[in-house]
């Protein structure tokens, strides 16, 4: 950070001590003294989001190289008691492993596999089977948008209404002001 940014720094520093009184802008030097110090803070967050980064990567790093060996014995592990486990479930499909230090356990559950969507849904529908079928229906905004402006819609206190003034329910517009302010 040089010099002047340094100055600016420790003259906002000075002012959060001051700040009893209330500073107002009166004019276009204290707007642009103002300008000046919202810089001065953006530019130091911005540095401090990057040593940030910086030091959350060097972190990342060294937990990945620290934790990449002991996730190669986990795998390793794992491997050597499911081989165990399979062997022994093979001959005997009640076979529980379970010690004092973890356990291996077995989950039945059904998998079902739907094959060709489109045709399941017409064997469904050649059953009369058709409340298993669901139908999703949403409005489509974008699409809509561009046809009111290509039919240029009118807008009558805040309702959307076609050109021949049928309104469309469901639908209002209300314009929004907004501000910004860049230090540059």
């Amino acid at each position: 950070m040089n010099a002047l940014l340094k100055y600016e720094l420790a003259e906002i520093e000075d002012e959060e001590q001051e700040r009893d009184t209330r500073f107002k802008v009166t004019d276009l030097n204290s707007a642009n003294w103002v300008f000046r110090k919202l810089n001065v803070i953006q530019r130091k967050v911005e540095e401090n989001k990057r040593l940030a980064a910086e030091e959350k990567q060097r972190i990342d790093d060294w937990l990945n190289k620290q934790n990449r060996k002991a996730e190669s014995d986990i795998a390793y592990f794992n491997t050597l008691i499911l081989d165990y486990f399979g062997e022994q479930y093979a001959q005997d499909p009640k076979f529980r492993l379970s010690t004092p230090y973890g356990k291996v356990s077995v989950t039945r559950r059904p998998d079902w596999n739907y094959g060709d969507e489109k045709a399941l849904i017409q064997t469904l529908e050649k059953m009369g089977l058709s409340d298993f079928i669901r139908v999703k229906q949403e409005v489509d905004k974008a699409g809509l948008k561009s046809a009111v402006k290509e039919k240029t819609l009118q807008e009558s206190g805040g309702v959307l209404a076609t050109a021949d003034g049928e309104i469309i329910e469901g639908i209002t517009i209300s314009r929004l002001e907004s501000f910004s302010v860049k230090a540059e």
